[in-house]
């Protein structure tokens, strides 16, 4: 596509309101336009940024077969890499802490989304070097006026490290209750499907830390029904062990051929119905997540249920509720989104609250690990109850800090 030098009689695009020949016409780039009237800047390359340009270049031909076209991204690549956006800032300004660049500079990058350096000063306009030293100045002038922003990182940043913790505790658990002897799955008693949700869980929770490191908090919220799924299962046993035949007839009697389903009147298989073969005893075929949470002592997990389950469960399927997720102004977008890796480690915290919170209750795991699981319990949920102060998803959060409140009175005994 043809492109032509901006006219020195146009508006600058860089956003002063000046000619272009009295605003950036001297700095070491020029302002082009194509044919369809897009606007870019032309930057002379590097010998540097040539040879890796070169590379980009033969690599997208071995991969795709034919020479890269001027719609093909440069950086093709970024389809398969795991930085997103959000990853690669975070990379930078921790990078810039290990080298102890200034925090005013870094507040600056995060503000602007750029670094001013001697360098690379002539290739960047003067409005944009203008944003830059204001970013900088303000760093300085709001020192003495964010102490209350500062309060609500510290709170987040002390909650947040109690993830690993809970990954530790919940292994812990696993490690010194988990074993059981050669034919489990014939006998599985209420401790061990209790702790058979706790070694999921613990498995899942390290998925999840994987994922947010990467910035993949969808994907992560998918994983925490995985663990809601297993809180609402074990509370459900630890309610009504009695129950527990019916989920090994659904889970394992099908499987291995001890059970079958039922036949209704005309003759055709009734999944509503499993049937022991020796002894002709019948089971419920199903058992619906809301019937397993009914069975709660506490009415707030309902509500719990109601509002958490529908909302991790919209990430799981093609819920278009949610589409603003995936997309922007412009059109999809895997990196976009409305949440933040803080809001999935925080709900991901709390279910992991409710399970230790059923722990508590299960015969045989152990004084010592009880001792430990309500230490730590204590420490997790006085630092969850801080929440209230910051009003963070109201809809979501206010009926988890309730329950919180109300069972937290357990651990200061």
């Amino acid at each position: 596509m043809h492109s032509t030098k901006l006219p020195r009689n146009s508006i600058c695009p860089c956003g002063s309101g000046k000619k272009y020949k009295k605003c950036c016409i001297d700095i070491d780039f020029t302002w082009m336009e194509d044919e369809t009237g897009n606007i870019y800047k032309s930057i002379p390359l590097t010998e540097e940024l040539a040879v890796l340009l070169e590379k980009k270049s033969k690599r997208f031909k071995d991969t795709f077969g034919r020479e890269p076209e001027p719609n093909d991204p440069v950086f093709f690549d970024q389809f398969y890499m795991h930085d997103t956006p959000e990853n690669i800032d975070d990379a930078m300004l921790e990078i810039m802490g290990l080298a102890n660049i200034d925090e005013a500079f870094k507040y600056a990058y995060k503000k602007t989304g750029r670094i001013v350096t001697e360098i690379n000063k002539s290739l960047i306009p003067d409005l944009e070097i203008k944003e830059w030293v204001e970013a900088v100045d303000e760093y300085y002038n709001l020192q003495d006026t964010e102490k209350k922003s500062d309060d609500k990182q510290s709170i987040i940043e002390s909650l947040i490290s109690e993830l690993e913790p809970c990954v530790m505790i919940l292994g812990m658990i696993v490690k010194r209750s988990g074993s059981f002897d050669e034919n489990y799955e014939r006998r599985f008693t209420e401790k061990e499907y209790i702790l058979f949700c706790v070694t999921k869980t613990f498995k899942t929770m390290k998925s999840i830390v994987a994922n947010t490191k990467k910035g993949y908090i969808e994907d992560s919220f998918v994983l925490l029904r995985t663990i809601y799924e297993n809180y609402i299962n074990l509370l459900y046993i630890s309610n009504n062990p009695s129950a527990l035949e019916n989920l090994i007839a659904i889970q394992i009697g099908i499987k291995s051929g001890t059970h079958e389903y039922g036949i209704n009147k005309k003759g055709q298989i009734d999944k509503r119905k499993i049937i022991d073969n020796k002894t002709g005893k019948e089971y419920l075929g199903h058992i619906s997540n809301y019937a397993m949470v009914n069975s709660s002592k506490y009415s707030i997990d309902v509500e719990i249920f109601d509002r958490l389950y529908e909302f991790l469960s919209s990430f799981t399927h093609p819920d278009l509720k949610i589409a603003s997720h995936y997309m922007n102004d412009d059109g999809f977008d895997p990196n976009n989104g409305q949440f933040s890796i803080e809001d999935n480690i925080i709900l991901s915290l709390f279910v992991c609250s409710f399970i230790f919170d059923e722990l508590l209750l299960v015969n045989n795991i152990g004084r010592e690990l009880v001792n430990d699981i309500a230490i730590y319990l204590k420490k997790l949920k006085a630092k969850l109850l801080k929440l209230e102060e910051l009003n963070l998803h109201k809809s979501l959060s206010n009926p988890l800090i309730e329950r919180t409140k109300f069972l937290l009175e357990r651990y200061l005994q």
